[in-house]
């Protein structure tokens, strides 16, 4: 059974327990702590060598460390250790823009997002390695866990995280090749975000080195 088609039928099973649903003990959410407090970029590759959101930018371009940690346990108030890490990501929003990950799964736009692995013995994992992609998104990203937004304790949602991500590979069809080389050009010396690798407000030769670095990759 694929994670989202769990996904599906824990909510099924949820629904038809209607009031009783508060009985059952479910995987939540208890916290989502983003090591920077403010809106932040990341730079996707889809060969997976772009940097790792310890090293993802600010506004004006300035590198931060923009790993998010995440603490998992039940709404019974019981820690989960283990919890598999493909049951549990981050979806990036895809309107107005591409985003696309490597990783797909049915029914999630855009792709999903791992953590580094499953949860330590207090619940906690921590999303801070590359993320492999293409295409762009002005943000935010929303958790998802077993296939549903994610949600706290009390089961209450959480709000999404403030942060959006480009990517060399500007059409999001996940290798990065003429088509893109197009795209950018018509970008240069501008400030549209798709091209603004650094996210310093600038479209530039900065921005074209990554653009000449990122030629020819592709998702493996």
């Amino acid at each position: 059974m694929t994670p989202r088609n769990r996904g599906r039928l824990i909510g099924a099973i949820l629904l038809l327990a209607g009031t009783a649903s508060a009985q059952l003990e479910i995987p939540t959410v208890w916290t989502i702590e983003p090591a920077y407090d403010y809106e932040f970029s990341v730079l996707m590759m889809p060969d997976g060598s772009g940097p790792a959101l310890t090293e993802a930018r600010g506004p004006g371009g300035v590198v931060v460390d923009a790993a998010i940690t995440v603490r998992i346990g039940s709404n019974f108030g019981y820690v989960i250790q283990g919890f598999p890490p493909e049951d549990l990501w981050f979806q990036l929003a895809v309107e107005p823009g591409t985003a696309a990950g490597c990783l797909q799964y049915p029914d999630c736009p855009g792709g999903v997002f791992l953590p580094d692995g499953p949860t330590d013995a207090d619940g906690y994992t921590t999303f801070s390695q590359p993320w492999r992609g293409g295409g762009w998104s002005a943000g935010p990203a929303t958790l998802y866990i077993n296939g549903w937004p994610a949600t706290d304790m009390n089961l209450d949602p959480h709000d999404p995280v403030p942060f959006r991500a480009n990517s060399p590979d500007l059409n999001g069809d996940l290798v990065v090749n003429l088509t893109d080389i197009v795209l950018f050009i018509q970008d240069l010396d501008g400030g549209a975000y798709r091209s603004d690798f650094n996210w310093d407000g600038h479209v530039n030769l900065s921005d074209m080195v990554t653009m000449a670095q990122a030629m020819g990759m592709a998702c493996e």
